[in-house]
């Protein structure tokens, strides 16, 4: 073996590259780069904890349940509730709630509660509602209605008093008085007594 085929395969073990070995050199430098080893399991962790910003804590929810009658039950007494209430079942008595009421049957007492929906629902009794009162128009109320706003299509017989709004709907009969900060009569709504609206002074 000649000095020049010496020194070329001097330059190809060192170098890998001359010689007839030269056309594996790419797949053995692919396969080089691909077997090296991933970073010890530290450092990902080290890696991981710094990108992952931390999080605060979960917003606390609200634990209130709603208290259910369903339809075909029926209560007597005095119902206190910290949490809604949904009553498809009759009931006798008083109903006070701090979140908001639903009614879908007949109630002999008072109702109270921040929203107050009627549907389908006959009351003997005083509704009062701080932010709003619904009924729909299947609904009758024998007794004064105390509300925020309050829409009505069903039928009132007793006296209206709102901070705010009454929007009475076309099917809607109101026997009695009303007083509000504005009022809605749609086509069909009838007032049987007086009413006075009292606007409110802008700041």
């Amino acid at each position: 073996m000649g000095k020049k085929e010496n020194l070329g395969k001097a330059v190809f073990e060192m170098f890998g590259v001359g010689g007839e070995k030269n056309k594996n050199v790419s797949e053995e430098s692919t396969l080089v780069i691909s077997e090296i080893p991933d970073p010890p399991p530290e450092k990902q962790k080290i890696f991981k904890r710094e990108e992952i910003p931390q999080r605060g804590p979960e917003p606390v929810k609200s634990s209130h349940q709603a208290t259910v009658l369903a339809a075909g039950s029926s209560f007597e007494g005095t119902l206190i509730a910290k949490g809604n209430v949904d009553m498809s079942g009759s009931f006798k008595g008083d109903i006070m709630a701090e979140g908001d009421i639903v009614l879908r049957s007949s109630l002999e007492g008072n109702v109270q509660g921040e929203n107050v929906s009627l549907i389908s629902c006959t009351v003997n009794g005083d509704v009062r509602a701080t932010t709003s009162a619904k009924l729909d128009a299947q609904s009758i109320v024998t007794g004064n209605v105390y509300s925020g706003n309050l829409s009505s299509a069903g039928t009132i017989k007793g006296n209206i008093e709102a901070s705010n709004q009454v929007v009475l709907n076309g099917t809607a009969v109101l026997e009695g008085n009303l007083t509000a900060s504005t009022l809605t009569m749609e086509e069909g709504a009838t007032i049987q007594g007086n009413f006075r609206i009292s606007r409110k002074a802008k700041a």
